[in-house]
């Protein structure tokens, strides 16, 4: 596996051109229109933290959380726990971190990051879900 000094953050090779994408062009696209976006697709936010059985003190990870719906979901769940929204959206994480600052949303952190080489503690989240992220994996 070999990183990509590229940007800002380690990027696995495998994921140079989505990183380009996401960071660019495409990220700047979905943030333009992330209230479009996130009323189409918040109807699976609800049945995912549901399905993934969040519980109040869980710490959990959204994978690709783009513009951080998902993340705020989990964390009205996790309300003693955490949550991690990583993505490769610079675009998306802002809006992200200012919506989730505007609802008073304390318990979730969101970083620019890639999944496949993110530095993560061992055994650090009880719950991972990823909304939307992980149909760009090849």
């Amino acid at each position: 596996m070999v990183t990509i000094d590229a940007f800002a953050f380690p990027v696995d090779s495998t994921n140079a051109d989505q990183a380009g994408e996401w960071d660019g062009p495409d990220g700047e696209y979905w943030a333009t229109y992330h209230q479009e976006y996130e009323r189409l697709l918040g109807v699976f936010d609800s049945t995912l933290v549901v399905a993934a059985d969040v519980r109040s003190a869980d710490r959990c990870l959204d994978i690709g959380c783009g513009t951080g719906a998902t993340s705020r979901a989990l964390a009205g769940r996790a309300v003693e726990g955490s949550v991690l929204g990583l993505d490769l959206s610079g675009q998306m994480l802002a809006i992200a971190r200012d919506t989730a600052e505007r609802a008073g949303v304390h318990n979730v952190e969101f970083v620019q990051g890639d999944a496949q080489v993110y530095p993560f503690e061992p055994a650090s989240y009880d719950v991972a879900v990823s909304r939307h992220g992980l149909h760009v994996l090849r």
